[in-house]
């Protein structure tokens, strides 16, 4: 209760006898004046004010008390200012009225009631326990449940130390969740603290029940080959766990945050069907580690569609039909291939992102796991953007020529990619390094246009030289005979010995441009007639070894091209080796043929010396009819030459 007293009053208030309706002792705080008594009225916090008459008599000071007081107002002694109070007499000098001492305590019980009332009914049918508390932290008001459940005191003091909003707290052997909320009162318009308790120890016991639970799933989980797990709407792996997942190593700890779609041999068809709404089941293949795995797998999309899906995935593998040897040794020829040919084969996902790629050693430099994988194609090949495109919508018949490099070395590849059969795995894709065939390419261009200039030159300086001297004989005859001087025999005879020698040399020329080799096959034949036109072109020794056993017939093509490749070597030797003697040898073998060319000319290092056009042209003749040539030559010991062809592969 606040007091506004004069100073000339000497009557003494006492809190005896008067008390709140809940029993609790009234407070007596007394103001110095009417200014302090406004603003403790403005704090609030006061259940009555008493108002002696000597400020009653103040009609502004009424005005101002009665405005800033949340609670009843009693103003003693006459007055003609409302207020929200009474105007009584005023006690005298030395007690207070029995009927003053009685409205005080009326007033005191109707403002702690109608205070009260607004909240009593509801808040008894809420399902948690409640309680008011006034800005002193008195308990202003509590429901049944609270007054069962809590012991006030010690509510008061632990609702003391608890600092935030909202807190956990232990009483009665029962678990309790506390959330401070503010209130106003109806009559008053003071803000209330309320304080709500939940009883939580229910939940508790669930939630550590499931916890237990989910801990003895998980051991089972653990214990067994399979993959349980879950993925979002996007198909992004959420959750995953259980003993297969030691299949796949340390990869296999990773995997939460990956897109499933990406996943080598995840059919993608069957996880959109599954995020629609679906139950699906599928094989999955994968490589984990050297061996190739099985994994039979289930997944149910949630009730809204694209929300999700979650499902498992169990290792069948040991259940699965073991591998005949000729689908073994089918797999173990492909793995040599390409390991050993200039290939590089691999997998793409969705985005056309490289997710497996092997290939033979000679391109794993430019070609090595740690450069590609995870690299867009389209990044690693420009120039097959269009190509890439058409192969992720389905259409796989574009292919292209892409450059790779690695360190010095630069190598061309001509990349296909492999149709997806029914929509299953990723797309796949072939490259062959097709470096050699574009080099021996632009070599032949460049042999031919060299050839084409050496034509040019000797139809030039030679055959030209002749038919332009028998022009010139022909003329000088030809003015002879109009000046009616007879034609000297010399003159005849010089110019039918130039026409001779320009037609010998022109068969010559003709048959050098149009021999494909002895159309019987005789490959000895054909070279005793190379050895021949050697030494009369260049005046040197060129001898053909006989054949130790029974020659057998070649192909006119197989004739053609070794004969190609002995004149090249003839040549090589006369224009580069200054050579004097030239043996062509050919032998046959139990297994094949093998010829030789050996010359005694200056030689070179064979193994320091680059692979010149016509090294790299001699190679690419034998390659055609499935031989292989073998250069020694060692400087100022000549050059031996070997074309080694199997019969197997003779065409």
């Amino acid at each position: 209760m606040l007091l506004l007293q004069g100073h000339d009053t000497h009557v003494e208030w006492s809190s005896d006898g008067l008390d709140h309706a809940d029993g609790r002792p009234l407070v007596v705080v007394r103001a110095d004046d009417w200014q302090d008594a406004s603003a403790r009225l403005a704090k609030g916090g006061y259940d009555l004010c008493i108002v002696d008459k000597c400020f009653a008599d103040d009609a502004s000071a009424r005005a101002l008390l009665t405005q800033k007081a949340d609670c009843p107002v009693l103003f003693l002694g006459g007055g003609n200012a409302r207020s929200r109070g009474s105007d009584l007499e005023s006690p005298s000098r030395s007690r207070i009225s029995p009927a003053l001492l009685e409205l005080v305590s009326r007033t005191l019980r109707r403002s702690s009631v109608a205070n009260r009332e607004p909240f009593g009914t509801p808040l008894e049918h809420v399902a948690c326990a409640v309680c008011l508390r006034d800005t002193r932290g008195n308990i202003y008001y509590r429901n049944k449940r609270f007054a069962r459940s809590f012991h006030e005191a010690k509510f008061s003091r632990s609702a003391q130390r608890a600092s935030r909003s909202a807190w956990f707290g232990e009483s009665g052997g029962r678990n309790w969740l506390f959330s401070r909320f503010a209130v106003a009162s109806g009559m008053s318009r003071r803000i209330i603290e309320g304080i709500a308790a939940i009883d939580v120890s229910e939940r508790g016991y669930t939630e550590e029940s499931l916890h237990v639970r989910d801990k003895e799933m998980a051991g089972i989980l653990d214990g067994l080959p399979v993959i349980a797990g879950s993925i979002d709407g996007r198909g992004t792996i959420t959750s995953c766990r259980g003993g297969a997942l030691e299949l796949f190593g340390e990869e296999g700890r990773r995997l939460v945050g990956r897109d499933m779609f990406d996943l080598p041999g995840m059919p993608g068809d069957k996880l959109r069907a599954a995020l629609a709404g679906e139950t699906v089941r599928f094989l999955w293949r994968i490589r984990t580690g050297s061996e190739m795995r099985t994994f039979a797998c289930c997944f149910r999309g949630y009730t809204a569609p694209n929300s999700g899906a979650a499902g498992f995935a169990l290792d069948v593998t040991s259940r699965m039909p073991i591998a005949t040897p000729a689908e073994v040794s089918e797999a173990e020829l492909l793995r040599a291939l390409t390991e050993r040919l200039s290939v590089v084969t691999g997998s793409l996902d969705r985005h056309g992102r490289v997710v497996e790629i092997a290939g033979s050693a000679e391109l794993r430099r430019a070609c090595s796991a740690d450069q590609w994988i995870g690299r867009d194609l389209r990044e690693v090949f420009p120039e097959g953007t269009r190509a890439l495109v058409r192969a992720l919508s389905g259409d796989c018949t574009e292919t292209f020529v892409g450059r790779v490099s690695a360190a010095a070395t630069t190598h061309d590849l001509h990349v296909h990619f492999l149709e997806i059969r029914n929509g299953f795995g990723p797309l796949r894709f072939f490259a062959r390094d097709v470096s050699e065939r574009k080099r021996l390419e632009r070599a032949l261009v460049d042999s031919v246009d060299r050839q084409r200039m050496k034509i040019g030159a000797d139809l030039h300086d030679d055959i030209g030289q002749l038919l332009t001297g028998a022009a010139c004989l022909g003329r000088a005859l030809s003015e002879k005979t109009r000046a009616g001087e007879p034609a000297g025999l010399h003159e005849v005879e010089a110019l039918s010995s130039i026409a001779c020698e320009a037609l010998g040399k022109i068969r010559e020329f003709a048959h050098t441009m149009t021999d494909r080799g002895d159309p019987r096959g005789r490959l000895s034949e054909a070279l005793a007639r190379l050895a021949d036109r050697a030494r009369q072109l260049h005046g040197i020794e060129c001898d053909v070894s006989r054949v130790q056993v029974e020659e057998r017939p070649h192909p006119p093509e197989t004739t053609r091209q070794l004969v190609r490749i002995c004149q090249e070597a003839v040549s090589n030797a006369v224009r580069h080796g200054r050579a004097g003697r030239i043996e062509l040898a050919v032998n046959y073998t139990a297994s094949g043929l093998e010829l030789r060319v050996v010359d005694d000319g200056l030689g070179f290092d064979s193994a320091a010396t680059p692979t010149g056009a016509g090294l790299g042209l001699m190679r690419y003749r034998a390659s055609l009819v499935g031989g292989s040539l073998h250069l020694n030559s060692t400087p100022g010991e000549g050059t031996s030459l070997a074309v080694r062809l199997p019969f197997h592969t003779t065409p």
